[in-house]
């Protein structure tokens, strides 16, 4: 099954993770839509999800993808930046900075 609900994902993240791995093509291509993460993480978007997901499922996530295949690229939407409040935009830059590393030191390792 490919359809993921929000409250199965969060009864048991470990195992979202690992079926969503298993249905990974070998080259990929992942977008981060804010939306979907906790609020209390990123408040600024469009159209806030709670209770949403959490940072550690997305970062597992991202790196169980960068084990599995090759990024080829990505992109992080829904961000709605409001004056005077940073932390949301910090967070959106994390996540590109860490699919970018995870993206990168995959393709390192499979030269090496």
């Amino acid at each position: 099954d490919r359809l993921f609900l929000a409250h199965d994902v969060l009864a048991d993240e470990d195992a979202a993770v690992r079926r969503i791995a298993d249905l990974l093509t070998p080259n990929v291509y992942v977008t981060i839509d804010v939306d979907g993460l906790d609020p209390a993480l990123i408040p600024a978007t469009g159209t806030p999800e709670p209770p949403g997901l959490s940072w550690s499922f997305v970062t597992r996530l991202l790196a169980a993808v960068a084990e599995r295949s090759r990024i080829v690229g990505f992109d992080v939407v829904e961000l709605c930046p409001r004056i005077g409040q940073h932390a949301s935009d910090v967070a959106a830059a994390r996540l590109v900075q860490l699919t970018m590393a995870l993206a990168l030191r995959a393709r390192a390792a499979a030269s090496a």
